[in-house]
């Protein structure tokens, strides 16, 4: 789920929380949810705007980049700050312009994530302006998800493309 900030965060919260009991809540804000205190910050803003008897419980990620601290990734999934970890290659989507240009540079990321069990979310398109818009899913499925299944097998991992949704 997509709560953003601010007042569309309010919004989208009210009516989403009264309808789910839960939901993976994307990181790709303003400023990316990078660490283990941005994460922090940011569940405690979604809370903080929850009637006390709701029972919502935010999942949180946190966004992927080439640079992420692995000790960060690792404590905090095993310190159950973060459900998962987010894939958006840089200039995809909104607010990606942080994500990662070469997913080879991420592996290390991945061999971790299939280590200890952590889920991987993948933004699946290319930005690639050589690309037709059309088939900007397919080429990511073809250059990008291909190699991760098969360089990762064991990791947990849910692509999500404009019209896909794939998980194993």
């Amino acid at each position: 789920m997509h709560l953003r900030e601010g007042v569309v965060l309010k919004n989208i919260l009210k009516f989403s929380s009264d309808f789910f009991g839960r939901a993976i809540i994307m990181p790709n804000t303003k400023n990316p949810i990078t660490s283990i205190e941005r994460g922090v910050l940011y569940k405690n803003s979604i809370c903080s705007l929850l009637p006390k008897k709701n029972a919502f419980k935010p999942l949180m990620t946190i966004y992927l980049t080439e640079s992420i601290s692995i000790d960060e990734i690792k404590r905090g999934f095993l310190d159950n700050i973060f459900f998962a970890a987010k894939l958006y290659p840089a200039n995809a989507t909104t607010n990606s312009q942080y994500g990662v240009k070469n997913i080879k540079k991420i592996y290390k990321v991945f061999e971790l994530m299939q280590e200890i069990g952590m889920p991987l979310l993948i933004h699946g398109e290319v930005s690639d302006p050589k690309v037709d818009i059309f088939d900007r899913e397919e080429v990511f499925i073809d250059t990008e998800l291909n190699p991760i299944i098969k360089n990762f097998p064991d990791l947990k991992n849910c692509f999500r493309a404009y019209y896909n949704l794939l998980c194993s």
